[in-house]
């Protein structure tokens, strides 16, 4: 199984616990194929240096871990949903198109409103966990 993380889904781990960074451990712990792109690693490190977070090296650290456990691919050219609304999603649904993503996790309205682009689906962490929790794959 593979799996693409939004940026939101990626900062929100990273900043603060909560269903975002449990989410992360236990797809670390069950070897799910964690994908994302150089656009979402490159989104993800300007968000970090924003200001509003003060413990730069906690963060640093943090996301120096996650991205060992990621697989990254390129996102360049492929087929985009004719729907998507915001032109800035255009990497991240190619993203998951590259990797042959299973699912697209995200807090993203635009994109959530596809919920499906090719065979990823596109689901919100809660029902991403809710997903985890009545299938096989959940209980290993």
């Amino acid at each position: 199984m593979t799996v693409v993380l939004d940026t939101n889904v990626l900062i929100s781990a990273l900043i603060h616990p909560g269903s975002a960074r449990s989410l992360v451990y236990r797809l670390v712990e069950a070897n799910v194929n964690i994908a994302i792109s150089d656009y979402i690693i490159r989104e993800t490190e300007t968000v970090l240096k924003r200001s509003k977070f003060h413990r730069r090296q906690i963060l640093d650290e943090l996301w120096k871990e996650l991205k060992s456990a990621l697989i990254i691919v390129t996102a360049e050219n492929g087929e985009l949903p004719k729907s998507l609304r915001d032109p800035k999603d255009h990497p991240v649904i190619l993203t998951a198109q590259k990797a042959n993503a299973d699912y697209l996790i995200t807090g993203d309205n635009d994109l959530l409103v596809l919920k499906k682009h090719l065979h990823t689906k596109i689901i919100t962490i809660n029902k991403y966990q809710k997903l985890l929790a009545t299938s096989a794959f959940g209980r290993t």
